[in-house]
């Protein structure tokens, strides 16, 4: 025990490592590996939670881009339908465009040819009427009867 005694150590030291121990144990077992534990399972949840949150945005992402195309091909499906009908549309239009100009036609050929006909009437009944208003004129002017 000399070596002891000459190093400064007395008989406290065997209470000192006793008491050490027990606190070290205690707190290795009681705090420590509790708290090491707790923290082992958060880190677990935060890289399961990542890890799913990167799956879900991977998901989403593909969602995307299925929607985008069936958006296109929608679109595709909606502008040659448009087309279809706007086509028809046209074509109707231009058979009622042309119905309308050939009724037109007619009414003004019918109208042209009934105003000529009034026309050649109007004419003859005046050259018939010549003779009896030439006869009034030249005796007014004359201011006899002939």
């Amino acid at each position: 025990m000399s070596f002891f005694e000459a190093l400064g150590i007395d008989h406290t030291i065997i209470l000192q490592f006793v008491l050490f121990s027990i606190a070290f144990f205690s707190l290795a077992f009681g705090l420590f590996k509790p708290y090491v534990a707790a923290l082992e399972l958060r880190e677990k949840k935060t890289t399961g939670s990542q890890t799913a949150a990167l799956g879900l945005k991977d998901e989403a992402q593909d969602l995307k881009k299925n929607y985008e195309q069936k958006a296109r091909e929608l679109s595709s499906d909606i502008k040659t339908v448009f087309d279809t009908y706007r086509g028809e549309a046209q074509r109707e239009s231009e058979k009622i465009i042309a119905k309308a100009r050939s009724q037109s036609q007619a009414l003004i050929d019918e109208s042209r040819s009934r105003i000529a006909k009034e026309l050649a009437e109007a004419q003859k009944k005046l050259k018939d009427e010549i003779p009896s208003i030439t006869q009034l004129i030249v005796s007014k002017l004359l201011s006899k009867k002939v």
